[in-house]
């Protein structure tokens, strides 16, 4: 179950996505908190660059390009606070006015509900389009958010197949 929230201001737009994943949080945290996977579940995104590689950390800097509405965007950011397995913050540096968090809470030992929030300062002509872009941006988050569940479902079969493979039981155990 997908649920949102859509807020606009004169100035601003807020998006906020929740999903819940029958995965254990542990397992999602690996994927969303990890830059390098964005081009493989965010709508746009070609590619995704972060300074350390691998898990985030505070202070850690990215350098995202991303299509939307037909446009493209160069977007460089930081990473402004981190709870390891739980949450991290971000905000651009340089191209779009944005900023947002990803988050895990556990919802049980099998299932976490992950959570993205966004926040776009519009300028300009956007204004005039703010809502529609609101409404891009919540489907984009939404369907982001399906893709995620799907690569870590794919991530975490994968990975129980390969443990499988390694033990012995080849492509016959079952999973």
């Amino acid at each position: 179950m997908t649920t949102s929230e859509n807020q606009h201001s004169d100035a601003s737009i807020s998006v906020d996505i929740r999903r819940e994943i029958a995965l254990p949080a542990e397992a999602v945290w690996s994927v969303l908190a990890d830059y390098r996977n964005d081009p493989l579940w965010r709508r746009g995104v070609s590619r995704m660059e972060s300074s350390p590689r691998g898990p985030v950390t505070a202070g850690m800097t990215t350098a995202e390009e991303i299509r939307l509405a037909g446009r493209g965007y160069r977007n460089l950011g930081v990473v402004t606070e981190v709870d390891p397995g739980v949450r991290f913050a971000w905000r651009t540096t340089d191209g779009a006015q944005a900023n947002g968090a990803r988050s895990v809470e556990v919802h049980s030992d099998v299932s976490c509900v992950v959570r993205l929030e966004l926040h776009v300062r519009v300028a300009g002509a956007q204004r005039l389009v703010s809502p529609l872009l609101g409404l891009m941006l919540r489907r984009n988050l939404t369907g982001d958010l399906k893709r995620l569940h799907l690569l870590v479902m794919s991530s975490a079969v994968g990975n129980r197949a390969s443990a499988a493979d390694e033990i012995g039981g080849g492509s016959s155990a079952r999973i």
